[in-house]
């Protein structure tokens, strides 16, 4: 147990070392739609209401910023009426005049619920002043901390889902390592409550057992009533929480009775908590579902017939590809930089690799069951305990992936192409390497150890190679490693001066070496 939560600790001051080093590096608005998030939160500071889609517009408050910074393609030639500029431009050319032809922009991510733009707004208020390139830091930093929180409650589910120690440190680095994770946590945006508060409400589920099913099950239901009002994405953990909640009570011996008590009791809670949201959307919206997609296909027309041709019609390769199989491990913010191709072709044959090989590892472990013979009460209760976490673990990356193809389907049905990204998955991640690792230990435990780190250590190493080499020469639009410093300094608060840049990489990299220093001492003073 010490070394485990010594390990947890480590692990997670590694997720946090990394922050610094990446927020000194990536501009405001580089995050995906972080203007229109930013805007979202002004919007609320100045009329006190939550705006509406298609009727409420981007402040002009947030136009001299935007004005002052450069921007991503994506990003700014939304808002290039109001000055903003390119990375090259913005660097090696003159300012120019911002015009006056279009004076407003939509805030096409008003159809959010409100609840992350809440907690973010003492923050903007407090800073936003004369420090506004704080106020976006700080949020930014918030995120990260609320994740890392979660991840506390993470680890103490591993316990359960991954009894075995080394293959649960490996889950839990894998989790903390993971690049993609972090990118979407360190942002402005609603995704950093909703990552959190979906984890946590998971993670929570997953330790109750007998005794504390009632008080779990409700702090679950609270923790993803949470998440549903921060991020519709996470609509997708509904299913496991319904089923999960009596599924964990069975395994644990509670009566029919309890179970269906206890189960009642937390989902009311849940759609209690969730209802005023609902009901809001429902009055602004006629329908509780709000994301763009839906609100627009609406619009249209015949939904069911669009969506049928949709499905038709949709090139299903390469949209598994990005979003799944392999997906992608790390991207370069909006402006959406590939991995080196070496690092790129390397994760994905590892990562295929992995899945199948977890595949076939679930397939001997069902099999291994159905040959087992009589086994002691204790065990049966152990194994019952630990498949029905994984079984939880599953829904929550089945009913995700699921909810990614529809969205899919449905931006090919508005849009005539899928806007859905890899980073909507990031949830679901930590259980999905869960199920990977111990598909792989159902072979060999030190297959699955050694696989999941040396995947750690390629995370690393897409990590550190895209922060620290491929983003400051795109952002900073040059090839000279001293004027990249400098012009990332004058786009970000002092405290994230690229001065202090060696700092910043020696922090994260001495969290690592603490992590394997960690790893050692558990060697070392093992049973």
């Amino acid at each position: 147990m010490r070394a485990w939560w010594l390990l947890t600790g480590l692990l997670i001051t590694a997720f946090l070392a990394r922050g610094p080093l990446y927020l000194s590096v990536f501009p405001p608005f580089e995050g995906w739609d972080e203007y229109q998030h930013l805007a979202y939160i002004i919007h609320l500071d100045e009329t006190g209401t939550i705006p509406v889609f298609n009727k409420s517009n981007v402040s002009a408050a947030l136009r001299p910023l935007i004005a002052a910074m450069p921007h991503s393609q994506w990003g700014g030639d939304q808002v290039k009426e109001w000055g903003a500029l390119s990375y090259a431009e913005f660097w090696n050319a003159p300012a120019r005049a911002s015009s006056a032809e279009r004076s407003t922009f939509r805030l096409y991510q008003a159809q959010q619920p409100p609840l992350a733009y809440v907690v973010d707004l003492p923050i903007w208020r407090a800073l936003s002043g004369g420090h506004p390139l704080v106020a976006i830091s700080a949020i930014r930093t918030m995120n990260l901390l609320l994740v890392s929180t979660a991840l506390v409650l993470f680890a103490a589910a591993l316990e359960r889902l991954v009894p075995a120690f080394a293959p649960r440190v490996a889950v839990l680095a894998l989790v903390c390592l993971h690049p993609l994770f972090f990118q979407n946590l360190a942002r402005v945006a609603n995704d950093g409550l909703a990552v959190a508060t979906g984890i946590a409400g998971i993670s929570l589920l997953l330790v109750a057992d007998g005794r504390t099913l009632l008080t779990r099950g409700l702090l679950a239901a609270v923790c993803l009533a949470a998440s549903v009002s921060a991020k519709q994405t996470s609509l997708t953990l509904i299913p496991a929480f319904v089923v999960g909640l009596p599924l964990i009570g069975w395994a644990h011996g509670l009566s029919a009775g309890r179970l269906w008590r206890v189960t009642s009791i937390a989902v009311v809670a849940f759609l209690l908590l969730v209802a005023p949201m609902w009901l809001w959307s429902y009055q602004h919206y006629g329908a509780i579902l709000t994301t763009q997609d839906t609100i627009e296909l609406a619009q249209k027309g015949s939904v069911v017939a669009a969506l049928i041709t949709s499905a038709r019609t949709l090139d299903w390769g390469p949209v598994i590809d990005f979003l799944l199989v392999p997906g992608r491990a790390w991207v370069g913010g909006w402006s959406f930089l590939e991995v080196q191709k070496p690092l790129a072709d390397l994760y994905s044959w590892s990562w295929q690799l992995l899945l199948l090989t977890a595949g076939v590892g679930a397939v001997v472990a069902l099999l291994r069951r159905a040959w087992r013979g009589d086994r002691a009460a204790s065990t049966l209760r152990t194994d019952r305990v630990t498949t029905a976490g994984s079984v939880v673990c599953a829904m929550v990356v089945i009913f995700t992936a699921l909810g990614m193809l529809y969205h899919a389907v449905q931006g090919n049905a508005v849009f005539g192409r899928s806007f859905t990204n890899p980073w909507y998955f990031m949830t679901a991640q930590p259980f999905l390497l869960v199920l990977v690792v111990r598909g792989l230990e159902a072979i060999n435990r030190w297959l699955a150890t050694v696989a999941a780190a040396a995947l750690a250590v390629l995370f690393v190493a897409i990590d550190l190679h895209g922060t620290w080499v491929q983003m400051p020469a795109h952002y900073a639009s040059t090839t000279d490693p001293a004027l990249q410093w400098s012009r990332l300094s004058s786009i970000h608060p002092t405290i994230l001066s690229g001065d202090l840049r060696w700092l910043f990489l020696s922090l994260q990299l001495g969290a690592l070496c603490l992590v394997v220093g960690g790893l050692a001492y558990a060697w070392r003073n093992r049973d």
